[in-house]
């Protein structure tokens, strides 16, 4: 806990060991950004409407080509359980590294965007399922700043963890 009431800028101050760690995790959370990124275009897509079928099945669409089923209140909670133990810990491990890299007080900012949209993007699902289909907006609407803040998090902390040691 010292290091937070130091001025910012203490990755460089790391060991080497401890920078590879660092590094290599920030390398393996940009791998999982892509394969969730890879996860909502093929299940998800980019319209409300394909989000919303995705939720609420597309049973009542005599047009459809592909037959999906509405996600059962069971399937919900277990995405939901899921994201809820892990999402946090990849949150809190990047807030963590991003807060200790350089920066101003402007860190916290990107901090709270991603705490409430990670909060408002596992609640979307619910939102949908709950609210129809006119609540589809909640997944774009909470994933973009969700990704961004989440990649900008990773990102920031880079050259400092590259950098030589002071």
């Amino acid at each position: 806990m010292r290091e937070y009431r130091q001025r910012s800028g203490s990755l460089s101050r790391l060991p080497r060991g401890g920078r590879l760690l660092y590094l290599s995790f920030l390398g393996m959370v940009l791998l999982g950004f892509v394969s969730a990124v890879a996860l909502y275009w093929d299940g998800l897509g980019l319209s409300l409407d394909q989000a919303a079928t995705h939720y609420l099945g597309n049973a009542d669409d005599p047009a459809a080509t592909e037959f999906i089923i509405e996600k059962s209140p069971r399937e919900l909670l277990e995405v939901s359980h899921f994201h809820l133990f892990t999402m946090p810990v990849i949150l809190l491990v990047l807030a963590h590294l991003f807060l200790l890299a350089r920066g101003g007080r402007w860190k916290g900012g990107v901090v709270a965007v991603a705490v409430v949209s990670t909060l408002l993007h596992v609640a979307g699902p619910w939102c949908i399922h709950l609210g129809g289909a006119g609540m589809a907006w909640v997944m774009p609407a909470s994933g973009l700043p969700m990704v961004a803040s989440y990649l900008w998090m990773a990102l920031w902390p880079v050259p400092e963890l590259l950098a030589p040691g002071d």
